[in-house]
């Protein structure tokens, strides 16, 4: 009898393991991995917007940003949370920090470069060579230049004319692009590339 009890209790025993086993409180979303912080883009121009990303962040935690000593408190949904900050002013290489309140945190680097810029002649003239410049983008980075001219409606069905040059900045950021348009009018130039972006106006004329 003693047997059959002992035999009924064991049972009993591996039942309740069997279901209990599987219920583990996750530490981490999906559970087993490290809370990581990321910034898009990770070089931004001095001035400019960039996003601030957490991901893997324990369910119901609040995760708090901070950048340059501000914080910003985001709740998480999905083991994500992300909000947005602007990068300073000076050129440097500035810490991004995410830390979930129940103590875990992750960190990156955001690198801040000079104020894009686009610039060259404001007047050139048509059929001759001309060249646009590009500074304070990411170095070794590709940036398209792109010169954009709106046909006015009615003439060529309101086409768009416009002239594209891609190039890879040196080191410091720069780099230099040699047009030649056939056309006359006033163009926008603008220079986009590694999420950083600038423009400026130029007038071709026929001289």
């Amino acid at each position: 009898m003693k047997r059959g009890l002992f035999s009924v209790a064991a049972a009993v025993g591996v039942l309740a393991a069997l279901v209990i086993a599987p219920v583990q409180s996750a530490s981490a979303y999906p559970p087993g991995t490290a809370m990581k912080v990321s910034a898009s883009p990770s070089t931004v121009s001095a001035g400019a917007r960039f996003t601030a990303s957490a991901s893997n962040v324990k369910p119901g935690c609040s995760v708090v940003f901070n950048f340059g000593g501000k914080n910003v408190s985001v709740a998480s949904a999905a083991g994500k949370a992300s909000t947005s900050f602007t990068a300073s002013t000076r050129a440097g290489t500035y810490r991004l920090t995410a830390t979930c309140l129940r103590g875990e945190s992750a960190s990156t680097n955001v690198k801040v470069v000079g104020r894009a810029e686009v610039h060259g002649a404001s007047g050139v003239c048509m059929s001759k060579s001309f060249t646009m410049k590009v500074s304070g983008f990411a170095p070794n980075s590709r940036v398209s230049v792109v010169l954009r001219k709106a046909t006015p409606a009615g003439r060529s069905r309101g086409r768009t004319v416009s002239f594209t040059k891609t190039a890879t900045t040196n080191s410091s950021g720069a780099a230099s692009y040699r047009f030649k348009v056939n056309r006359t009018g006033v163009f926008v130039v603008s220079a986009v590339g590694g999420g950083q972006r600038a423009s400026t106006a130029i007038s071709i004329s026929n001289c």
